[in-house]
């Protein structure tokens, strides 16, 4: 039998700039609290997916107790994002702190979602658990975010058809053919090709890819990839992130 098969679309840097300015903007006019913290948190989200090349649920691995530590109003051109879980293939779970520059080179403002994240659960009195999360404090799903994620979109498409393939012929067409899944990552390193940052850029940031290619397959590695300790390869990220 044959399958079906629809890989996610790569998002390209002017929607992604329509998308965080969508988003924003709804944020600011909600009419409730609970709805701007929504938008708010998918913001931000949608943010650090795009920039550090993240699949949705490794960006839902957002740690709020690390973004809290790590985030430092005084420093102005880096922030850390902080992910606590299994990690891209890893098999334990720890910390993995990832840097990224305050804004990026086309100007994509990191650091202020972040503090815009920071902010709400501030609001809340929230310290601990997972940064991304509904108005009740529960952790977002992939659905949520993609069912956000998608309501932008297609108000982006009516707006401006052109930015998008001739494969979508309406609104109706965005759902088969982008998910946060993985749109937000293709996009990245779409871009990442595009504005010539260095293949081994792009491998520190993307180092766990072979894993998910591999599928139930042992993974292999050279030597310097699977001993690479992140806190080594800031350089790396900052360069790559500067470039989205």
């Amino acid at each position: 039998m044959g399958q079906d098969w629809r890989p996610n679309q790569a998002i390209g840097i002017e929607i992604m700039h329509y998308l965080l300015a969508g988003v924003e903007e709804r944020a600011r006019v909600a009419n409730s609290e609970s709805l701007r913290h929504k938008w708010v948190m998918a913001g931000g989200y949608f943010c650090i997916c795009f920039v550090l090349s993240l699949r949705s649920p490794e960006g839902l691995m957002t740690d709020l107790e690390g973004l809290l530590q790590y985030y430092d109003p005084d420093v102005e051109n880096e922030v850390v994002v902080p992910l606590l879980g299994r990690f891209k293939g890893e098999h334990h779970a720890k910390q993995h702190l990832l840097t990224s520059v305050a804004t990026t080179g086309s100007g994509i403002q990191v650091k202020l979602w972040i503090s815009r994240v920071i902010a709400v659960h501030r609001s809340k009195r929230r310290t601990k658990g997972p940064a991304f999360v509904d108005e009740r404090g529960y952790q977002s799903s992939t659905a949520d975010m993609n069912a956000l994620f998608l309501e932008v979109l297609s108000e982006i498409y009516e707006e401006h058809p052109k930015l998008f393939g001739l494969d979508i012929v309406d609104a109706s067409d965005l759902a088969d053919k982008f998910n946060v899944l993985r749109s937000f990552r293709r996009g990245s390193e779409s871009r990442a090709v595009a504005m010539k940052v260095s293949e081994p850029d792009r491998y520190i940031v993307n180092r766990w890819k072979k894993k998910e290619n591999a599928g139930t397959g042992k993974v292999s590695h050279s030597i310097d990839q699977h001993y690479v300790d992140i806190a080594l390869v800031k350089k790396s990220f900052l360069r790559y992130t500067s470039a989205m």
